[in-house]
Order: structure tokens, then C-alpha cells, then sequence
């Protein structure tokens, strides 16, 4: 059986800043680059 998985994406600037993003680029945080390495490891 295929599996699918939805994951969301690590950790912006503006997450820490409390702002709302839409369809902008914002960039990864270090957590955040952490976050999405970690991630692609486990899966």
C-alpha cells in the first residue's frame, strides 16, 4: 500500500513573528531548516 503524507513546512521569521502568511516566500528559521531535515530523515 502507497502512503501519503501532508506535512508542513518548518519554522518562518514570521511564525515567530506572529504574522499571518499567504502565498509569500518567507524564509526558514535555523529551527526551521532543522525541522525540514529532521523531517526528510524520517520519512
Amino acid at each position: 500500500m502507497d502512503h501519503f503524507y501532508f506535512i508542513r513546512h518548518g519554522e518562518t521569521v514570521w511564525n515567530v513573528e506572529n504574522k499571518i502568511c499567504g502565498e509569500t516566500d518567507i524564509e526558514l528559521t535555523e529551527k526551521g531548516h532543522e525541522q525540514a531535515i529532521e523531517t526528510g530523515n524520517r520519512y
